[in-house]
């Protein structure tokens, strides 16, 4: 017969466990049709770059569709371009999510199209910011350089047929501002 304290060691054991932080599972992509809620932009900051110092918002674990909350839900690259921007400074980074809608492989017969695109400028050849990709929001796959303003990406050749999650480190010399990040329909 086990004893108080070794059951409730026990127990605590268990209870860390439980709470390790991991990526939000936020299931397969939904339908892409228009009941299918949500907005076609990112919706949910998942971290981000400021004053050199990264940001986490900490809610997301606990993803629901519409509902940013804490010191993010007013970030400047969520939701529909309104000219107001993130200034992601030289080395930060920036993630986003796609709770509601995630981004699907989108292609013409057999030529990929376009799947999302980011609103930015101040990006060139010699000042880009690197895209990476992911559907859980913990393996990332590279995607290729933002290098120009208003520049889409496809995820085809990627084997991913939907993605959630974007991530954009910053350029080595100079801000890149960044309005929004949209999928495409």
């Amino acid at each position: 017969m086990r004893s108080r304290p070794t059951l409730l060691i026990a127990a605590g054991l268990l209870a860390v466990q439980a709470c390790e932080a991991q990526p939000p599972d936020l299931g397969g992509p939904p339908g892409d049709g228009a009941d299918a809620g949500g907005s076609d932009y990112a919706d949910l900051i998942v971290s981000f770059t400021e004053d050199g110092v990264t940001q986490t918002c900490g809610e997301v674990g606990t993803a629901v569709c519409g509902a940013q909350t804490g010191n993010c839900m007013d970030h400047p690259a969520l939701g529909a371009p309104d000219a107001i921007v993130y200034e992601l400074e030289p080395g930060g980074l920036l993630e986003v999510a796609f709770v509601c809608r995630p981004i699907l492989d989108r292609v013409d017969g057999d030529t990929p199209i376009p799947d999302f695109r980011v609103l930015a400028s101040g990006a060139s050849d010699s000042n880009f910011g690197v895209i990476e990709i992911s559907r859980d929001g913990d393996v990332y796959q590279s995607l290729g350089n933002l290098i120009r303003a208003d520049q889409e990406f496809h995820i085809t050749d990627t084997g991913f047929d939907y993605v959630r999650f974007i991530r954009i480190s910053g350029a080595p010399t100079a801000a890149i501002q960044i309005d929004a990040i949209e999928a495409l329909r």
